[in-house]
């Protein structure tokens, strides 16, 4: 529609869920989600038509002794929805893998408990989104062991490890690059890309704020160029992913400081970023990723979330 009606768009329904940042996923006729309620963590499934309860799986969530509870108490990631079943990770890194029919327990891992702790303080919590490649569950530990891991859905058993290192907070993502599947996603200091079969390092490059922490969502332009925005003094670059002899190089096309983006997503139609620019107040616009311009911003949604469809966002 052009245009919403007075009354905005005809609600269906509502209901009141808990705390936290989960995304809501669905497939057919169920919706699949999670929150904080008090001290636990709950996943449930819900009925599309209504909202109602179809099943919930509920344990108790604890917390980092170091975490801040300025943003909340989680969870932070949104589920991965398998075949026939469902994985969350809490905000302790407690992994936990559920029958999506019945909401009844697989398997369950405690991240940190087998992989070592954070290498580095974790104020809001563990943030990372599981992520599904070839029938594996790609898990960011940064553990003393590995960065990454990837397990098997059916026992939670170990695929294979990534080399040490750090991991931030904003989500992995699985993305075509150089004509390679690879698995990109930052640590405090830099973005990097993996091979998704085995963890080995493919690139990286710098990416560093003040207070280390990377919060914003990578976004894939044409021609496997890749945008990188970060809050603060982290600014933004458009890194360009290329290959020789199965070598990859990333190499920025532009960087900018002043050009900043928080933990927002960003959506790249043809030449264009949208989303919100500047970190603690910011703007809603456009710029051409090619060049770094800002081709017009106004001050109309802070921090938004978006999606696009039918030519608009």
């Amino acid at each position: 529609v052009d245009a919403w009606p007075d009354s905005g768009p005809r609600r269906l329904w509502e209901i009141e869920l808990g705390d936290g940042y989960s995304a809501v996923l669905c497939r057919g006729e169920r919706l699949y989600t999670a929150y904080r309620e008090d001290q636990d963590e709950i996943v449930v499934a819900l009925d599309r038509k209504d909202g109602s309860l179809v099943w919930d799986f509920a344990y108790e969530a604890g917390r980092y002794p170091d975490m801040s509870g300025h943003f909340g108490e989680g969870p932070n990631a949104t589920p991965l929805l398998l075949e026939d079943r469902l994985v969350t990770i809490g905000i302790t890194g407690k992994v936990t893998c559920l029958d999506s029919d019945s909401g009844d327990p697989f398997w369950e891992l405690d991240l940190h408990g087998k992989y070592g702790p954070q290498q580095w303080r974790v104020e809001y919590g563990y943030s990372g989104i599981p992520l599904e490649y070839d029938g594996k569950i790609l898990v960011l530990v940064a553990g003393d062991q590995h960065a990454v891991v990837a397990l098997d859905p059916a026992n939670g058993s170990q695929v294979w490890g990534s080399a040490p290192g750090r991991v931030s907070y904003a989500p992995p993502a699985l993305l075509r690059l150089g004509g390679t599947d690879q698995l990109v996603y930052f640590s405090p200091t830099e973005v990097i890309g993996i091979d998704p079969r085995n963890g080995k390092q493919f690139w990286s490059y710098p990416v560093e704020c003040v207070t280390e922490n990377n919060l914003t969502p990578v976004a894939l332009c044409a021609e496997d160029h890749l945008w990188v925005a970060c809050q603060l003094d982290g600014g933004t670059r458009v890194l360009k992913i290329t290959s020789q002899e199965g070598a990859f190089r990333a190499t920025a096309l532009w960087t900018s400081r002043t050009l900043k983006q928080g933990h927002w997503p960003s959506i790249v139609v043809g030449d264009y970023v949208y989303g919100s620019l500047g970190d603690s107040s910011s703007m809603f616009g456009a710029v051409n990723w090619r060049t770094g311009e800002t081709a017009w911003k106004e001050r109309v949604f802070h921090a938004a979330q978006m999606v696009y469809a039918d030519d608009r966002i």
